[in-house]
């Protein structure tokens, strides 16, 4: 009797080590799942919140380069004053001067010299614009008195300015322009960071069609077309069975 009572308390204590141990091994397992399934959640909210940060920056960057495109194709071919000027038309990569004509009803055409510039602030590239009139005596850019620059884009991506020269027959892409007889047949306008690069090509309407040069002008066939409302006093067609159709169509 007393041999089997310690028989069974040996057993119980070698079966509650055991029990310990599994226990002991469980918790490492669950650790080490558990810091697992940190490390992932972590790169997951990493990996999106660069996401959402790379997706703000090129929306960004695609409302200036929209702005931009809508002000650069407008540029308009202007002498500085004096015999044998040169056109308001120079650039660098981070410096791009052009000038533009502003015209409204009943007003003389108002017209202005529009300077891009890239400066760097700390981590963060800034583009600005700012604007000058033209003064009928100006013979260069430094006589002219420019506006305070108004920022377009801050961020981490670097704005450069290039230039498209199809004079020769193919395009070739230039770092600057200083070409005072011509002006270039497009500018592109990029956006570099580690993450991406967006660029866009702006044509220049001055060199599609002599008319275009002129805003509002009827005779370019680049500017869109206006469609007659139905109750507009729009000639109806003639019906060549009508004998008096031409007769109503002349009066």
């Amino acid at each position: 009797m007393t041999v089997s009572r310690t028989f069974c308390r040996g057993r119980s204590r070698h079966d509650a080590g055991f029990m310990m141990v599994e226990a002991l091994i469980t918790m490492a397992i669950s650790a080490m799942l558990l810091l697992g399934l940190a490390s992932v959640t972590s790169l997951t909210f990493r990996a999106l919140e660069r996401a959402t940060t790379v997706t703000g920056a090129l929306e960004s960057q695609s409302r200036v380069l929209a702005a931009l495109a809508r002000d650069i194709q407008g540029a308009a071919r202007i002498s500085f004053s004096g015999e044998d000027a040169p056109l308001i038309f120079s650039g660098t990569p981070g410096d791009l001067i052009y000038a533009e004509t502003l015209t409204r009803a009943g007003e003389r055409p108002d017209m202005r010299v529009v300077r891009l510039q890239v400066r760097l602030d700390g981590s963060n590239a800034v583009l600005s614009r700012s604007e000058a009139p033209l003064l009928p005596s100006a013979r260069g850019v430094e006589e002219l008195r420019f506006a305070q620059p108004e920022a377009l884009f801050i961020g981490r991506a670097l704005p450069r300015f290039a230039y498209v020269d199809a004079s020769a027959g193919g395009e070739a892409i230039r770092d600057g322009w200083s070409d005072g007889a011509a002006m270039p047949d497009a500018v592109l306008v990029s956006f570099a960071s580690e993450e991406n690069t967006t660029s866009l090509r702006i044509p220049l309407r001055v060199n599609a069609e002599p008319a275009c040069a002129i805003s509002g002008s009827r005779f370019c066939t680049l500017a869109p077309v206006q469609v007659a409302s139905p109750d507009s006093n729009a000639a109806e067609p003639i019906d060549p069975d009508d004998p008096l159709g031409w007769m109503r169509y002349a009066q």
